[in-house]
């Protein structure tokens, strides 16, 4: 688990540096074996930031999980079409899967009064 994570990091730190272009990193990342390591090093930055900014937990687990909704989708993508595809599919769903979350949120539990 622990060399994945090395793995993951130096794929960061060799795209952002431009040591290796897109498609190799696109590629690197839709492999099924990388996304628990994409959830873990996500939802870390979640916690992160919701205790830095004080985020309610359930903005933290909802952002967390429409996320990993796209990254999932993503893993599925081949060429540029299908990850733009998936990439609209993401949004449209990503917005209803939130909207509905804040309604809950909102209406049952009180939360924004």
């Amino acid at each position: 688990m622990i060399e994945k994570l090395k793995e993951f990091m130096y794929m960061q730190i060799a795209f952002y540096s431009g040591e290796i272009d897109y498609y190799e990193y696109s590629k690197y990342f839709r492999k099924k074996e990388n996304l628990i390591i994409q959830f873990i090093v996500l939802f870390s930055f979640m916690v992160v930031m919701g205790l830095i900014f004080q985020i309610p937990v359930y903005v933290i687990i909802g952002g967390t999980l429409v996320m990993m909704y796209g990254f999932v989708l993503q893993s599925k993508a081949y060429t540029v079409k299908q990850q733009m595809l998936y990439s609209f599919i993401w949004a449209i769903t990503s917005f209803v899967t939130i909207a509905i979350i804040l309604i809950v949120a909102v209406e049952f539990f009180g939360f924004m009064q």
